[in-house]
């Protein structure tokens, strides 16, 4: 049977204008710029172009507006590639980026969960989609992709925007699918946060006791979601489980293979080029039916100016923003 191609792609935080820079907490002059003009690069490229599938995991928006989705859904239409291409949200793209409240009653933060859920349904919405997770897609016969959304933590304000949580409702239903799909020989499954954020992540190797902590519990999905999750997939042979959100590579087995990708319009320059990443499998069949997920991470060159503007840059254009306020 023909080899079947799927690109993982994630964390694309496309802005509503071009010019946005990415809301990551940094100096104003160190925020990241040129997220829309990398997307659009990749979707030109012969690997996406030409593969079977593409899922994207999460943080499609920076900030979850409006016109960003539809400036997603244009740049994936322009490129004849929507038909096949899937994605599950971030916390990005549920969020109320700018808060910053410590502290909320149970019903206001219930009030605000529910107003941010109904947003980001009416965003869906202008894109032509809605939202309702669990989902199954099948992408062959023999190939399904499960979607799963890992962002029911309320995320409701700068200091608590990254958590993760699925809740058991959704792992319930998760369950109802896997049992109804059981026959389908390779299912992968598609979240935005990591099941279980490994030891050596770059997000926390390096950092005191405290803020190792601290980074543990607003970037992983709590402990009886995790465990939950990877031990259903163990239990009805899923080959994979994918995600996003941490901007780095990561790959391990833990009861199933986990695998991560950094943000693919954020360029890389380990190779002490500027690089795009992404993920690709391979899945294939043997003539004794046994079926192979193989993993290969690709690295594109990309020559586009996409680094935060350097300071003299922000100093020029914060006092043009304010000379602009003065009627001459």
């Amino acid at each position: 049977m023909q080899k079947y191609r799927i690109v993982h792609l994630s964390d694309l935080h496309i802005t509503a204008r071009d010019s946005d820079p990415r809301y990551e907490v940094s100096l104003p002059h160190k925020k990241l710029r040129g997220m829309n003009d990398a997307f659009q690069f990749l979707l030109r490229t012969p690997q996406l172009q030409l593969a079977d599938h593409i899922i994207i995991t999460g943080d499609i928006t920076d900030k979850g507006e409006v016109q960003a989705w539809k400036k997603f859904w244009k740049y994936l239409q322009s490129a004849n590639l929507e038909h096949k291409t899937s994605f599950v949200i971030g916390n990005h793209d549920i969020c109320e980026l700018g808060r910053v409240n410590f502290y909320l009653s149970k019903k206001e933060k219930n009030r605000r969960i529910g107003h941010a859920r109904t947003r980001l349904k009416r965003r869906l919405t202008s894109i032509g989609h809605t939202y309702n997770y669990p989902w199954v897609r099948l992408l062959r016969e023999d190939i399904a992709i499960f979607g799963v959304d890992s962002n029911n933590a309320g995320n409701l304000t700068d200091a608590s925007n990254a958590l993760g949580e699925i809740g058991q409702r959704q792992l319930s239903k998760f369950a109802r699918l896997l049992k109804a799909y059981k026959d389908i020989p390779v299912k992968i499954v598609a979240l935005h946060h990591s099941p279980n954020l490994p030891e050596t992540a770059k997000r926390v190797e390096h950092k005191s006791w405290l803020q190792k902590k601290y980074t543990r519990y607003t970037h992983q999905i709590p402990q009886g979601d995790r465990r939950s999750l990877r031990l259903l997939c163990e239990a009805h042979g899923v080959q994979r489980i994918i995600h996003g959100h941490l901007h780095e590579y990561d790959d391990r087995t833990l009861n199933v293979r986990i695998t991560g990708v950094p943000s693919s319009t954020q360029p890389s320059f380990a190779s002490g080029a500027s690089e795009l990443m992404f993920n690709e499998y391979n899945i294939t069949k043997s003539p004794n039916d046994v079926y192979r997920v193989r993993n290969v991470q690709h690295s594109l060159p990309y020559g586009a100016n996409i680094q935060p503007a350097g300071f003299w840059d922000w100093i020029c254009e914060v006092t043009l923003l304010n000379l602009s306020r003065f009627k001459v």
